[in-house]
């Protein structure tokens, strides 16, 4: 992963651009490099987070791409716990791109973040599936009891705190 840099756009949605290479070797020997341009749009609501996540192979090379978005509770300082996650498969092309969604499980207030996980690229020019490491996140954001009927936020444009 390269570059991950993410934008709070307002109160309820934030953008999220990366980059990601992957390399083929033969031996200690590079034969190739691709590039791979990755943006995700996120819009929060009050218990399913809509996620549409593009992914741009900036060398033209036909590809399909795979993984998948989770959504984590924060925990204070302490790790944070895997809370659901949503499957996603786009392709092929030399951008793909679709819309997931990732659903709260709880019903009380909480901090989230959602993890943009891409596992596989299927590289169609050399018929083969890469691994891909790194796991970009979103900022943190607010989620209320589901009895307040109010929806998750980037509390003031900003990320939320950490308690």
């Amino acid at each position: 992963m390269e570059g991950f840099a993410c934008t709070i756009t307002d109160v309820w949605e934030v953008e999220c651009q990366w980059g990601t290479t992957y390399r083929k070797y033969t031996g200690d020997t590079l034969v190739w490099e691709r590039h791979i341009s990755a943006y995700a749009l996120m819009n929060l609501q009050q218990t399913s987070h809509k996620v549409y996540m593009r992914f741009t192979n900036d060398d033209g090379i036909s590809m399909d791409t795979s993984g998948n978005v989770i959504l984590q509770r924060q925990q204070g300082i302490t790790l944070p716990t895997f809370e659901n996650s949503t499957d996603f498969d786009f392709g092929p092309g030399t951008q793909t791109s679709g819309t997931e969604w990732v659903d709260r499980t709880t019903t009380d207030e909480g901090k989230y973040s959602v993890i943009f996980n891409l596992e596989w690229v299927y590289d169609n020019a050399e018929n083969m599936a890469i691994p891909i490491v790194g796991d970009p996140t979103s900022p943190r954001f607010q989620c209320y009891a589901s009895s307040a009927q109010t929806n998750c936020e980037y509390p003031n444009g900003q990320e939320a705190g950490v308690f």
